[in-house]
């Protein structure tokens, strides 16, 4: 009986050495991953502040003023370009849609003052 007893205790012991060496091994995996994500995001984040930092100067007011007068030919807004809503005219109300006999008159008129059918290709 001290026999079995000693040959089932080897066995648990071998199972639990086995089963710790597995869990060290796992636990060491996921460490490694741990720090490849750690420095990922640390390079992640680095480029995040260089691409704000780029953004910022791309978003300069000064800066874009200077390349719109360059390239655009664009200059200061004058008092006499701004508007009140009041002073756009207002959308003519639209007519009753035309029926078959006054479209195929607009037709026959365009076709005939054009003097083509619609366009070359």
């Amino acid at each position: 009986m001290r026999r079995l007893a000693t040959l089932f205790l080897l066995a648990v012991m071998a199972a639990a050495a086995i089963g710790l060496y597995q869990v060290k091994h796992n636990a060491k995996d996921l460490a490694e991953e741990n720090d490849r994500i750690a420095a990922r995001i640390d390079r992640t984040r680095n480029n995040i502040a260089v691409l704000q930092a780029e953004w910022s100067n791309l978003n300069d007011p000064a800066r874009i003023q200077s390349l719109a007068q360059r390239h655009l030919g664009l200059g200061s807004l004058d008092l006499n370009q701004i508007a009140n809503a009041s002073d756009i005219p207002m959308r003519a109300i639209p007519k009753a849609p035309l029926n078959k006999a006054q479209l195929e008159m607009l037709i026959e008129d365009t076709i005939t003052t054009t003097g083509s059918t619609g366009g070359s290709r």
